[in-house]
């Protein structure tokens, strides 16, 4: 099972990887520390105001896009030329790479 670990506070700090949830009491979801647990772990549900604790419809969208864009890389496709001009660089010596970024 993937957990993804939550704050107490919203966290409004503009990162891709931080998404600050809809309900304010359940913080911002950190995307960048997601961890693979075993389910025998949870010892319980977690409540507000005697109800268990859950995500919209539009929480759940969106924190699936940014996984999708921090560990699938499906936004590399647009980027794929660049990327490959800066490992052509870095893989020629220190005399050539200076001639190149000058």
């Amino acid at each position: 099972m993937t957990a993804i670990p939550l704050t107490s506070k919203h966290k409004n700090d503009n990162y891709y990887f931080h998404y600050d949830l809809i309900n304010e009491k359940l913080g911002t979801a950190r995307l960048e520390n997601l961890i693979n647990i075993s389910s025998n772990r949870i010892r319980e549900p977690y409540y507000i105001n005697n109800k268990i604790a859950t995500i919209t419809k539009k929480d759940k969208d969106a924190i699936l896009k940014i996984i999708k864009k921090y560990y699938a890389f499906e936004e590399i496709k647009e980027t794929n030329r660049i990327i490959r001009k800066q490992n052509t660089i870095y893989n020629k010596s220190k005399e050539n790479r200076d001639k190149v970024l000058t």
